[in-house]
């Protein structure tokens, strides 16, 4: 053999296991993968990277405790970055990251819907299960990391922007189908039972409708609960039908149950007297609730009450008004559908909005406007409520 091949085979043996004078070799280890991933790691403060800013902005929508899970198999993909990521969400959220084996957790995974490895987010009443990407990335922590957060970000804003909006009539569910369609496009409807004396938790919003019954004080005292706890309502109200005390005081308005005419503009519909009662209102304010159409009012976009009472607010409340009715407009006292002496005619509040503390609430005089045929025919009432809704659910 020649002689430099000698000499480099010594240096590279004398490079690899030849000690240095004066140490002691170190004694090799080998790194073994973990049996299991359900001892959790040290938790970690919020990541200023992770998660990023669409994730931390539907976090701060999430209402009540979210729980992390990390349901994995030891030998999975990307496991290091889904524990650090998942910490970070934790920390965010006031919790820890709790760790499970996938296959020794058969009973959970069932329970929230994990086929694979995977991070999943549970606030009630609703899972958000984001499986950990299979492809390994190798040193690149942070494209594992970004794939993640678009991940968690799609499902995260998805789950916090809908949630249960919950109805209740005290007339047939039929008179209300094209209402609760139109709930069902900002979020899912729930139909609250006749007999219902509580708000179900995270809901994100109430209707109630008031065509014939008023609330029972159990009823009214739940809204005005809700509502102190942050809520959205949206309550629609005939005239003779009292609004809630408790609900009316947080609000700070009085309801006067006195049916509103007008005998120069109107909705004829029957051709008689009580036609009167059918009021067109054009009269918007510019709050968002009702935006596009205080664009366009006053210029024959209007919508149809066909019973209506109408608001006083107290001077020291936060209540607003919203719709007003035409100027010629008068309380007909006694209901015999002519205007007399001492009946004031004026623009009457029929639809006030609420806002304070994080709580939301819109009140109309007038339930008919959401019911059965005027609710279908005329697209401005419709308009009204959709608009009116998607106010009630955007986050203060």
């Amino acid at each position: 053999m020649p002689r430099y091949c000698t000499l480099l085979i010594a240096v590279l043996a004398c490079s690899t296991g030849c000690e240095r004078p004066g140490e002691a070799q170190a004694p090799q280890t080998t790194a073994v993968a973990s049996p299991s991933v359900s001892a959790p790691s040290e938790p970690r403060e919020p990541s200023s990277r992770w998660p990023g800013p669409e994730v931390r902005a539907a976090l701060a929508k999430v209402k009540g405790k979210l729980r992390v899970l990390l349901v994995a198999t030891p030998d999975a993909p990307n496991l290091e970055q889904a524990r650090r990521y998942g910490d970070h969400v934790a920390a965010m959220s006031g919790g820890e990251l709790s760790e499970h084996d996938f296959f020794a957790s058969p009973g959970l995974c069932e329970e929230h819907g994990v086929r694979r490895s995977s991070l999943v987010l549970v606030a009630e009443p609703w899972t958000a299960v984001i499986p950990i990407p299979a492809e390994r990335s190798g040193d690149d922590e942070r494209e594992t990391l970004e794939q993640l957060d678009e991940a968690v970000a799609k499902k995260l804003t998805t789950k916090v922007t809908r949630g249960d909006i919950h109805l209740w009539t005290d007339v047939e569910a039929k008179d209300h189908e094209a209402v609760g369609k139109l709930i069902e496009h900002f979020g899912v409807l729930k139909r609250l039972p006749p007999d219902w004396t509580d708000i179900p938790p995270f809901s994100k919003a109430v209707v109630v409708i008031l065509e014939a019954g008023d609330l029972t004080v159990v009823q009214d005292a739940a809204l005005a609960e809700y509502l102190e706890q942050g809520g959205a309502l949206l309550v629609a109200i005939n005239p003779e039908v009292p609004l809630g005390p408790r609900v009316a005081s947080f609000l700070g308005v009085t309801y006067d149950k006195t049916t509103l005419c007008n005998d120069k503009v109107l909705l004829h519909v029957h051709r008689f007297d009580a036609d009167k009662a059918n009021l067109v209102v054009d009269r918007f304010s510019g709050h968002p609730a009702v935006a596009t159409l205080a664009r366009t009012g006053g210029r024959g976009t209007a919508v149809v009450m066909l019973r209506a009472g109408s608001f006083d607010i107290e001077p020291a409340s936060s209540t607003v008004p919203i719709m007003r009715t035409m100027p010629g407009t008068y309380r007909d006292t006694n209901l015999n559908w002519r205007h007399d002496a001492g009946e004031e005619r004026k623009a009457f509040v029929v639809g006030v909005a609420h806002e304070l503390k994080g709580s939301r609430a819109i009140a109309v005089a007038d339930a008919e406007m959401l019911t059965g045929g005027v609710f279908v025919q005329v697209a401005t009432n419709r308009l009204f409520f959709g608009e009116a809704l998607q106010w009630l659910i955007a986050t203060p």
